[in-house]
């Protein structure tokens, strides 16, 4: 595309059309993150955006069963 912002609203417009359509298909009037989640499942230009988001799940799911030491330690020299 010769104009990137352009490409990008229409990109917008697109995701908010495709999100519409599946409230809609589940009879509801709002959008839900469920509508959002199959959005991204769908959507080719979202990949890279999953798997960013998985690897940062990923890394905050490995710090958080971590076992730190809750006081840093020190070793005296000398």
């Amino acid at each position: 595309c010769d104009r990137p912002i352009i490409c990008q609203l229409h990109q917008v417009y697109i995701f908010a059309k495709d999100l519409e359509a599946f409230a809609r298909h589940a009879k509801r009037s709002t959008v839900s993150a469920e509508d959002v989640k199959l959005l991204a499942r769908r959507s080719r230009a979202l990949v890279g955006l999953r798997k960013i988001t998985k690897l940062h799940l990923s890394f905050n799911q490995i710090l958080s069963n971590a076992r730190l030491p809750l006081k840093p330690m020190v070793t005296k020299a000398g």
